[in-house]
């Protein structure tokens, strides 16, 4: 009994010594960045800055790109015929 104790506080004492060793090696952590400045506004300021100004100049008509759209193309029903080979008809299982 008094070898399995031994062994055990060996074993114990090896793996506290391989971890203290394993962190010093460790690398120290970067340095924090700057931090930068920031305003604290209100609801109303912030809808008052994304409402834009009344006497702002009307924006222009986006311009046409094409003169005319084009007829449709006629297109084959693609679940009216899913293949060419005649459907599998299910069979009745064998009788017990």
């Amino acid at each position: 009994m008094r070898a399995g104790i031994a062994a055990s506080t060996l074993l114990h004492a090896g793996v506290l010594v391989l971890t203290l060793v394993s962190f010093t090696g460790a690398k120290p952590f970067e340095p924090m960045p700057e931090s930068l400045p920031v305003d604290v506004i209100s609801i109303s300021d912030y809808t008052k800055l994304t409402k834009g100004a009344r006497n702002a100049p009307k924006a222009d008509a986006p311009k046409q790109i094409a003169e005319k759209v084009g007829d449709p193309t006629p297109v084959e029903d693609a679940k009216l015929k899913a293949s060419e080979k005649p459907p599998v008809e299910a069979t009745a299982p064998p009788p017990p």
